[in-house]
């Protein structure tokens, strides 16, 4: 399965599959609204304040990361380098969408780096960064414990 010509990862296509990545299936979102979720969530994503969170179909991948091939869209979400907050920005070319943390709060698989890292958008301080919440893919799965 590819989105904007990017392999997703096994792992990632496995539970889109099989439905553990969403609560209804592979045509369907998986939307947290449980509190014990939500805190589970939370400790993956600790920069989110207010964690609304929704990981993507594959309808909704595709969908959501066109938003990256226009520039004048995605210039207000591209981050900017850090060390501090690691890796700091994004390259569009080279990300998928997933999720979001809330709204405005996109999760994106970063293939600048292989296997791609998955990064999400924070605050700090009023300036945008993305920060790494998983090494890859597969440790996602098992930090919000979706394997069936």
């Amino acid at each position: 399965m590819k989105v904007n010509g990017l392999e997703l990862p096994d792992a990632l296509v496995e539970t889109l599959q099989d439905g553990s990545w969403t609560w209804e299936g592979a045509k369907a979102y998986r939307h947290w609204k449980v509190p014990a979720h939500i805190a589970l969530f939370g400790s993956v994503f600790p920069r989110v304040p207010n964690p609304d969170p929704e990981l993507y179909s594959f309808e909704s991948m595709v969908r959501e990361s066109r938003f990256w091939q226009d520039p004048e869209d995605h210039k207000y979400y591209l981050g900017c380098p850090s060390d501090a907050y690691p890796p700091g920005d994004v390259d569009p070319k080279k990300a998928v969408i997933i999720g979001d943390t809330a709204p405005d709060g996109p999760i994106v698989l970063d293939y600048r780096v292989d296997p791609p890292r998955v990064i999400y958008l924070c605050d700090v301080g009023h300036v945008l960064f993305w920060v790494t919440a998983a090494q890859d893919v597969e440790a996602l799965i098992e930090a919000l414990e979706l394997r069936r």
